[in-house]
């Protein structure tokens, strides 16, 4: 551990060091921007994700996402000389299958059947040497003895610094909320589209689910939530207050009771979490 925090300290003093000189475009690492896609399951209780449609859902929705037009201005970058899109910009439990010889194609997955796809996932999850790997990639509960999946995650790596519509920022930090703009739209496009696609492929009621788990940009949605339940509660005060207005004829006796309203809510917290 103590390694590992020299490693991160000697980067960021040579980051330093280097007085804002233009790092390579998306070679750069923002851990709050990195990205998981969430494929979950309810329905199938008897393979869950690894049913044969559910797998043909999964792997479409996935080439939808590969197949995004902003992809590559987003994606990590195979290095400072290579802008295209890293080997491991995106990791999922489709490397796994490749390493134990199933072929991952459009083609060969359309003819797959549910007992193809059972015989590879079997081998995987048999074979120590693979399935330690890629076991991250499920639910805890898989194992030899329970195969059935209700979680399959995604890692996406998104890299910085950023060139968007012609504009080329230097480095993370440059313009950094601009740039993070940039990523809460385009996950905010991604989950539009993986919500759109899955239903297009096979049986729609099968239980599958795709969800895109990303802070700054779930924190952005939970920012618009607070200020618009926030309005509401604004709107409510008002409405209460003009009400006491009507009904008691006086701005005064209205303005104290509205402040009654307003203060049992802290002095009740104080009461229920503080003292008892």
């Amino acid at each position: 551990m103590e390694a590992w925090d020299m490693q991160i300290s000697a980067r960021d003093f040579i980051e330093k060091e280097d007085g804002g000189a233009e790092k390579g475009l998306r070679t750069q690492t923002v851990p709050y921007w990195q990205t998981v896609l969430l494929f979950t399951n309810t329905e199938d209780k008897d393979y869950g994700l690894m049913s044969i449609d559910n797998f043909k859902k999964f792997k479409a929705t996935l080439d939808a996402f590969e197949s995004m037009s902003d992809w590559p201005n987003f994606c990590k970058a195979a290095s400072v000389e290579d802008n295209k899109c890293a080997g491991d910009a995106i990791l999922s439990p489709l490397l796994m299958f490749q390493a134990v010889g199933m072929n991952v194609s459009d083609e060969a997955i359309d003819k797959m059947t549910q007992q193809d796809l059972s015989f590879y996932f079997d081998i995987a999850l048999t074979t120590p040497a693979i399935w330690d790997n890629f076991a991250t990639f499920f639910d805890k509960a898989v194992n030899k003895d329970q195969q059935v999946v209700r979680n399959i995650r995604v890692f996406i790596g998104i890299g910085a610094p950023l060139e968007i519509n012609g504009v080329r920022y230097s480095d993370k930090e440059d313009r950094n909320q601009e740039q993070e703009r940039h990523v809460i739209n385009f996950c905010e496009d991604v989950d539009v589209l993986i919500n759109k696609k899955h239903l297009s492929v096979g049986e729609s009621n099968t239980g599958f689910k795709a969800d895109v788990f990303n802070f700054s940009y779930l924190n952005d949605k939970f920012q618009v939530l607070a200020e618009e339940d926030t309005s509401y509660a604004a709107f409510s005060v008002l409405f209460v207050f003009c009400y006491l207005i009507y009904h008691l004829k006086s701005l005064f006796l209205a303005t104290i009771g509205i402040s009654i309203i307003l203060l049992s809510f802290p002095f009740t917290v104080i009461m229920t979490e503080g003292i008892f």
